[in-house]
């Protein structure tokens, strides 16, 4: 027996009370309940999460880096990109910078 879904193991769930049940009642338990306990012992559930991608967010998310990229140009033409540790414009180039 293969359980395959939360159905499945719900209902394998009820026959094995039943069957214990009847054991517990002293009639002889049926052969088919240890068989029955490891299904429900190797059932593993599975989850699917819904799809949470809205559409035109790849694209939205595109411009995003796009402008993001312009707006980097645009300070590091202004500011000359201080955050750069190497001199851009020639001054201090040599042993004295600890370059």
């Amino acid at each position: 027996m293969h359980i395959r879904n939360a159905d499945e193991y719900e209902a394998a769930l009820e026959d094995a009370v039943q069957r214990m049940d009847a054991g517990s009642r002293g009639r002889q338990a049926d052969p088919t309940l240890f068989e029955l306990l490891a299904a429900i012992e190797a059932y593993r559930p599975t989850f699917q999460a819904p799809p949470v991608v809205v559409p035109g967010l790849s694209g939205r998310a595109g411009d995003l880096v796009a402008r993001a990229r312009d707006l980097k140009r645009v300070y590091e033409e202004h500011t000359g990109a201080s955050w750069n540790s190497l001199p851009t414009d020639g001054r201090g180039i040599g042993p004295t910078t600890g370059v």
